[in-house]
């Protein structure tokens, strides 16, 4: 396991990224790896835990992998600018091999989304989020544990817990001349 707690400390030079491969639904993307593994990142810890605006949800009524969102202190708006700027240079080094063709940081820059989520609504700024996946279900699901370190079943609602989430970054995801970071929570306390 490659678990880091300080985020300024983490450096990406051993984080390779595989060829594109194309799931049975025809959903593209290219494995992140680092020591064979993908990395995995504990965002937060016990003393400063984040916090959610919402209950993990998806769009699809009785999805299991479900979308969360967390509220980004400065160290994490800080580590995420970083993780950003390494994804749309890793894109722009491999684009003939990403993407079939050399492809500008312009070009990647339009296209790359963000796991960071500004909100601005009527000239209102709202609190920024990092948006993670989480499976709720099955062997993959995330672990939810107590501060006492108790497994435990997921919260009827987050919106006032403090949590500490383990994360992995999976892969790059490919979709209609998009592609952004796919960041999945495994373990939650």
């Amino acid at each position: 396991c490659c678990c880091i707690n300080m985020l300024s400390d983490i450096e990406f030079k051993n984080w390779k990224v595989s060829d594109i491969q194309s799931n049975a639904k025809g959903a593209k993307s290219a494995s992140i790896l680092s020591n064979g593994e993908s990395p995995r990142i504990r965002i937060a810890t016990a003393g400063e835990p984040l916090t959610t605006p919402f209950h993990p949800s998806a769009f699809n009524e009785g999805a299991t992998r479900l979308n969360i969102d967390f509220h980004v202190p400065k160290y994490l708006e800080d580590f995420l600018i970083r993780l950003d700027d390494w994804a749309k240079q890793t894109l722009l080094e491999h684009s003939a091999r990403l993407f079939k063709r050399e492809v500008s940081a312009s070009e990647i820059d339009f296209m790359y989304q963000s796991c960071l989520k500004k909100h601005v609504k009527n000239d209102i700024s709202y609190p920024d989020t990092f948006k993670c996946k989480l499976n709720s279900q099955g062997v993959k699901s995330c672990r939810i544990w107590t501060f006492d370190h108790e497994s435990r079943k997921l919260p009827e609602n987050m919106t006032h817990c403090d949590l500490v989430p383990l994360v992995q970054v999976k892969n790059f995801w490919f979709a209609n001349n998009t592609c952004g970071l796919f960041v999945e929570c495994t373990n939650l306390m």
